[in-house]
């Protein structure tokens, strides 16, 4: 624009140039910040890993964000006590009662 003025009020022969200006981001994510509010949300329940990835690592893409996925996933695997053959879906009360007494319901 100022050189369209510069060159019709002044006859500038600079020549005219159109440049692409991409301005960053103005204030970086905290990364505590960030934390704090992937740990809220993991203990609600209400993210995927995948999400947790993709929000900690926003310049990562698709497979990039899906191998640290399945690492994420195998390490978890690995960390896991065996099962102890108890049935989760045992209600409360039957793993209360000690072995060999009947309960009175």
């Amino acid at each position: 624009m100022l050189l369209e003025i510069d060159r019709s009020v002044f006859r500038s022969s600079v020549p005219l140039r159109f440049l692409s200006v991409e301005f960053p981001d103005v204030v970086p994510p905290d990364p505590g910040e960030t934390a704090q509010q992937l740990n809220l949300l993991n203990s609600a329940g209400a993210i995927s890993t995948y999400e947790k990835v993709r929000r900690l690592k926003p310049d990562w893409r698709g497979e990039k964000v899906l191998e640290e996925v399945a690492r994420i996933k195998d390490e978890q695997m690995v960390s896991q006590p065996p099962s102890l053959g108890i049935n989760p879906s045992q209600d409360a009360e039957s793993l209360s009662t000690p072995v060999g007494v009947e309960s009175d319901s």
